[in-house]
Formats: C-alpha cells, structure tokens, sequence
C-alpha cells in the first residue's frame, strides 16, 4: 500500500461514540489492510497523544 512511498496511518475518528473505544474496528481495519490503526475522539482527547507519535516515528522512518 506504499506506492508512493509515503507512510499510512488508519485513523478511526469520533471513537467516544463506540462503546469500546474503536478497539474492535481498529482490530478488524489492521487484520484486513495490515496498516497501523489509530482510534481518536477530538471531543474527550483520547488517542491524540499516540496519532502524533506515530506519525513522529513514520517521520523519523522516511528520513533514515
């Protein structure tokens, strides 16, 4: 899936509406495409911290 070479994250938004959280969709996203998922609210601010991580350490992967 990196055709142009660029990273990809999976990010499933709006996840406080989920009653697990998004885990059981981001599960199902990352058995089907293999990509790194992410689950994020904005509203409660969950997973905000691990999105930007993971995009830092794609950032860092491309430079090397």
């Amino acid at each position: 899936m990196k055709k142009s070479g660029a990273a990809i994250i999976a990010v499933i938004t709006q996840t406080d509406k989920l009653a697990d959280g998004g885990k059981a969709l981001a599960a199902a996203v990352k058995e089907v495409s293999a990509l790194d998922t992410v689950c994020i609210s904005a509203k409660t601010g969950a997973g905000i911290d691990e999105l930007s991580n993971k995009i830092i350490s794609k950032l860092a992967e491309q430079r090397r």
